[in-house]
């Protein structure tokens, strides 16, 4: 956000998920200020964390959680920060790496929860060792179950790939939730462009990026399903929520995904 309010915007938002049963378990937010990466979470419930006030950057991550593995504490809230302390991560889904953490520590990593969650950061970070980062994210993302994950880098960008999720783009700012639910109120009668996509989608450098994760370019790629405006009218119904009329361009039913899990073509980092 443009105008240095985003984590009142994210913090309004997760109430709002909250409010469509998406947890309240507990709540986090993570930004990047003066080079490093800053994390608040709480065992709380958005509606109390959202009192709470941040001197954060304009560019925030969040969380509520709906726990489907691991205790409720702070220990296995969102966001996860990667040992380095470049990398905070957030997800949405349950995965299978019970394998992965062994071997994460017999590498040295230290890993303080229970969740499948807190693995995947480490996992990012260790493949991160001899790749960019974002070519270690869409590894992780292409191993994984149909599960969303999202990422903050030091150095300020934002990855997400998984599940269904929706995009708004504004003269204020840019957001990415799970579902337009979302979003009401705060952008109904706002003039903006939204992006409904199942494929990866990045915030760089400040900028909006549809990307495949086989093109090293990561431009924009027309063919990613579900491109639409949404005029805020109330012409459509869906969960009883009201929404604007979207048009879709060059639909494409194709998937993306690797047929072969990344594990199975490195087996050195199965063990």
């Amino acid at each position: 956000n443009k105008t240095r309010k985003a984590s009142v915007y994210v913090q309004k938002i997760l109430v709002q998920q909250d409010t469509l049963g998406r947890g309240s378990a507990s709540t986090g937010i993570a930004w990047v200020k003066n080079n490093e990466i800053h994390i608040e979470k709480d065992v709380v419930a958005p509606s109390d964390f959202v009192r709470r006030r941040f001197n954060a950057s304009n560019l925030v991550i969040g969380h509520n959680r709906l726990p489907s593995r691991g205790g409720v504490n702070l220990e296995n809230s969102h966001p996860f920060l990667s040992c380095n302390k470049e990398i905070a991560l957030i997800h949405n889904g349950t995965e299978k790496t019970d394998f992965a953490r062994p071997l994460l520590e017999k590498l040295g990593h230290t890993i303080v929860g229970t969740t499948d969650s807190e693995i995947l950061c480490h996992l990012i970070e260790e493949l991160s060792k001899n790749r960019p980062i974002n070519e270690a994210f869409d590894a992780v993302c292409n191993a994984s179950a149909w599960s969303t994950i999202m990422i903050l880098t030091k150095d300020n960008n934002v990855y997400c790939d998984g599940g269904s999720k929706v995009v708004i783009e504004d003269a204020e700012g840019i957001y990415i939730a799970s579902e337009i639910e979302s979003f009401l109120p705060l952008f109904k009668d706002k003039e903006k462009t939204v992006y409904e996509t199942d494929g990866p989608v990045a915030i760089v450098a400040g900028k909006l990026v549809f990307y495949s994760k086989y093109e090293k370019t990561r431009k924009k790629i027309k063919e990613d399903k579900g491109w639409f405006t949404w005029s805020g009218k109330r012409k459509k119904e869906r969960n009883s929520i009201t929404y604007g009329e979207p048009t879709f361009e060059d639909e494409d039913e194709s998937d993306v995904r690797d047929a072969e899990p990344y594990w199975k073509k490195h087996p050195e980092y199965v063990d």
